[in-house]
């Protein structure tokens, strides 16, 4: 896992534009930063799920 600074160091050197301006098309490297954002919400509800932080209704 890289860190953020790292990731937009990154970015900047492939010409990327930060977020929030409008963009034609997808990058590869936004779905792949989305994707890693959704498995580490994902892995969190799990380690809240299983320390019983958070109940979730059966």
């Amino acid at each position: 896992m890289k860190n953020v600074p790292d990731r937009v160091a990154e970015a900047n050197a492939q010409g990327l534009q930060p977020l929030g301006v409008p963009q034609k098309r997808i990058t590869k490297q936004a779905l792949i930063l989305a994707d890693e954002g959704l498995f580490r919400l994902e892995m969190s509800l799990y380690r809240a799920r299983l320390t019983r932080r958070i109940r979730f209704p059966h």
